[in-house]
């Protein structure tokens, strides 16, 4: 049963992939093998998923974007069909340095970047550390501020063994939780289980590696930048978009009414249409910015304490 699940996932993913007129492909950096999809014409828009998620997450988003736009959606380290390396830095500094040695490898000079959640917090590190190349930067529900004693990255906790546990992890994610029949959702169950030490490991790395918190460094983020929020997110509060809003001078807030933490999974069309609206006024021929004049916050947070280097890709 599970098998039959597993193949049903894959296939559903196939036709999500054909529509999106995206093509899987993988390449070799550094002796890492990146699995990716990418697709369309015209200036690269590179989106990232979140934690214990993969590359099919813009997938439906995608099928809209690919129209106007070249998009990339990356299996990043340690996700999806990528090797699950315990020698890898997983840490959000981490992912950065893998990221842009991927990216490189690609030949990309320049692209619109962003990603959802974890994907969200590394887009905003990448754009501190290599400005040059983010032409723009979407931050869809991201953590990596600290504004009050809320934690976001807290691992799975006890092991997934019913449906009833799994819908208490979906309904975290969507506003809407889905109802999925009883094979998918044993196939989901099984392999939240084959990944459970490896995704507590990767919090691990990221609660004590580099770029947890990015308070003090967030200011120096100067790229038209969407903060694009799931209205009803439990898991990453509203709070942390407000403050993105308040330190990143060159940046818009939408909410969306209809979504929770991960809106591209729930509402892709809304989250499509909210990128396409936005990467058209970064076009424009104005080019103008979207904060007030004079508006700009300045958090503050302690960095990181430097931990033991672990092996990098670049």
């Amino acid at each position: 049963m599970t098998s039959m699940a597993g193949t049903l996932v894959a296939a559903v993913n196939k036709m999500t992939q054909w529509r999106a007129h995206m093509r899987a492909k993988s390449t070799t950096v550094n002796g890492y093998t990146f699995h990716y999809y990418e697709g369309g014409d015209g200036e690269p828009l590179v989106l990232l998923h979140g934690l214990a998620d993969n590359r099919t997450s813009f997938l439906r988003s995608a099928a809209a974007l690919t129209r106007r736009y070249r998009i990339i959606l990356p299996d990043l380290p340690g996700h999806g069909a990528n090797a699950a390396d315990p020698g890898l830095d997983y840490s959000i500094s981490g992912h950065v340095q893998a990221l842009h040695g991927f990216l490189q490898h690609l030949g990309l000079e320049e692209f619109h970047l962003g990603g959802n959640s974890m994907g969200g917090h590394i887009s905003a590190a990448y754009a501190i550390a290599h400005s040059g190349r983010v032409r723009s930067l979407i931050l869809v529900n991201a953590p990596g501020l600290q504004v009050d004693d809320h934690l976001v990255y807290v691992g799975f906790g006890d092991r997934m063994k019913t449906a009833e546990d799994l819908d208490a992890v979906l309904a975290r994610v969507y506003y809407r939780t889905p109802r999925l029949p009883t094979p998918v959702v044993r196939h989901l169950i099984e392999e939240s289980d084959r990944a459970f030490e490896h995704t507590n490991a990767m919090v691990h790395a990221i609660r004590t590696g580099g770029d947890y918190y990015l308070n003090a460094r967030v200011s120096e983020i100067r790229k038209p930048t969407l903060i694009l929020w799931g209205r009803h997110d439990v898991v990453v509060r509203s709070n942390v978009a407000e403050a993105y809003k308040d330190a990143i001078r060159d940046s818009r807030l939408v909410f969306l009414e209809e979504g929770a933490h991960s809106p591209q999974l729930e509402i892709p069309g809304a989250v499509a249409d909210a990128v396409t609206t936005f990467l058209d006024e970064v076009n424009s021929p104005a080019g103008r910015g979207f904060a007030d004049d004079g508006l700009r916050g300045d958090p503050a947070a302690a960095a990181p304490p430097r931990r033991p280097q672990k092996r990098t890709l670049t």
